[in-house]
C-alpha cells in the first residue's frame, strides 16, 4: 500500500511538470515568431520603427517629442515650407512646427531662408532650433538668400545643418559648401538646389554657388536625374521661377535649372522666397500650359511676414497671401496629392496628379 501511495503521489506531481513544461515550450514559441516577424519586417523597410526627435526647453517638461510610427503603406508623407523663423519662439513659425509634428511626415522640406534675418549661427540656435529644430533629424533643407546674409560662405546655415545640407562629395563641409544633392523616398527622387544670392534682384542670383546652363550645379543635375530608375521626380529650392508676387516675383535666371528638369520628366516643383502660397498648372520651361510639363508650387509660408500678390501669371491656378501653413504632400506609387495645412487661417488647397513617366 505504501508502494502504490507513493506512485500515485508522484505520478500526479510529473504530470504537472510536464504539462507546465509544453505550455511554456509553446509560449517561446509564438515569442521567438512575433520577433522574427518584426526583425525580418524592419529590416524589409515594411515596419516603421519611429524616430526620436530632438527637443529642448520649449516642450513640456523637457521631453523628447516622438513621431508615432506611421502606417505601413507604400505612400510617404512630405512637410514642406519656406521662409520660416524669425527672432521670437512664440510666433507662425511656432504654429508650423506644431503642425509638423502633428502630421508625423517621413520628411519635411525647408525651402530656404530657415532662419532671419541673418542666417547667424546664434540666431539658428536661439530660435528655428527651438522650432522647426525639434525635427532637424527629418529635414532635408535647401539654402536661401537669407543664409548668405551672414557672409558669402553661408556659415551658419551649413554649420547647422551639417551632411544634411550636402552631397556625398562634401559630407563634412560647414562653409562655402556646393549645397545641392538628392535622394530617394518612396517611388521618388527627390532633388534639392542652390539658388543662393545676397540681394533679389535676378542679377545676383546664384551669385556664389553658379546654375546657369554650363555650370557645375545644372551639369551634376542632369546627370543626377539621367542616373535615377524612380519614375517621379521633385525638386525643390527657395527662388521661384514663376510667381505673381510683388515682392520678388519670377526669376528668368532658373530658366537653365528648369530645363534641365523638364527634359527630365519632372513632376514637381516646389519653391519659397515669395512669401505666400500659389500653385501653377503643369507648364514647360517658357511658360505654356503643357499636360507633361512641371507643376510648381510656392509655400513661402513656414512662419516669416506674408507679401502680396499683382495680377496673376497666366498658369497661376489659386493663390493666398494672408494665411501661414504646410504643405503636404503624400507622395503615391505613380502620383501625388497635395493638401495645403494653414495653421492661422482657413484657407486649404488639394489636389492629386499623376506623375509624367
Amino acid at each position: 500500500m505504501k508502494r502504490a501511495k507513493f506512485r500515485t503521489k508522484h505520478s500526479g506531481a510529473l504530470l504537472f511538470i510536464i504539462i507546465f513544461a509544453v505550455i511554456g515550450t509553446i509560449v517561446l514559441i509564438k515569442v521567438h515568431a512575433a520577433t522574427s516577424t518584426s526583425a525580418s519586417e524592419a529590416e524589409s523597410g515594411t515596419l516603421s520603427t519611429g524616430a526620436t526627435i530632438a527637443n529642448n526647453a520649449l516642450a513640456s517638461g523637457g521631453k523628447a517629442v516622438k513621431f508615432n510610427p506611421p502606417t505601413v503603406s507604400a505612400d510617404k508623407i512630405i512637410a514642406a515650407a519656406g521662409d520660416i523663423s524669425t527672432a521670437t519662439l512664440t510666433g507662425a513659425a511656432k504654429l508650423t512646427s506644431d503642425r509638423i509634428i502633428s502630421l508625423n511626415p517621413d520628411g519635411v522640406l525647408v525651402l530656404g531662408d530657415s532662419q532671419y534675418n541673418d542666417g547667424f549661427a546664434s540666431q539658428y540656435s536661439q530660435y528655428f532650433d527651438k522650432l522647426w529644430g525639434r525635427f532637424k533629424a527629418n529635414i532635408h533643407p535647401a539654402p536661401g538668400h537669407h543664409d548668405y546674409y551672414t557672409d558669402a560662405t553661408a556659415a551658419g546655415y551649413y554649420g547647422y545643418y551639417g551632411a544634411a545640407a550636402n552631397n556625398s562629395s562634401q559630407p563634412n563641409c560647414t562653409a562655402n559648401c556646393e549645397g545641392y544633392y538628392s535622394f530617394d523616398i518612396g517611388n521618388w527622387h527627390i532633388v534639392a538646389l542652390n539658388t543662393n544670392h545676397f540681394n533679389s534682384t535676378s542679377s545676383a542670383i546664384c551669385a556664389y554657388v553658379a546654375c546657369d546652363a554650363t555650370s557645375a550645379q545644372v551639369t551634376w543635375l542632369k546627370q543626377d536625374l539621367a542616373a535615377t530608375a524612380k519614375p517621379c521626380r521633385l525638386a525643390f529650392w527657395s527662388d521661384p521661377r514663376w510667381s505673381s508676387g510683388t515682392h520678388h516675383g519670377s526669376n528668368t535666371a532658373l530658366g537653365p535649372i528648369w530645363n534641365a528638369l523638364y527634359a527630365a520628366h519632372a513632376d514637381l516643383v516646389l519653391n519659397g522666397h515669395e512669401h505666400n502660397y500659389e500653385r501653377f498648372a503643369k507648364q514647360n520651361p517658357s511658360g505654356t500650359a503643357d499636360s507633361a510639363g512641371i507643376r510648381e508650387i510656392v509655400s513661402g509660408t513656414g512662419g516669416n511676414g506674408l507679401y502680396l500678390f499683382g495680377t496673376p501669371l497666366t498658369n497661376s491656378q489659386i493663390r493666398n497671401e494672408v494665411t501661414h501653413g504646410v504643405l503636404k504632400l503624400t507622395l503615391h506609387s505613380d502620383s501625388y496629392t497635395w493638401d495645403f495645412l494653414p495653421v492661422d487661417g482657413t484657407f486649404t488647397d488639394t489636389g492629386t496628379q499623376t506623375c509624367n513617366a
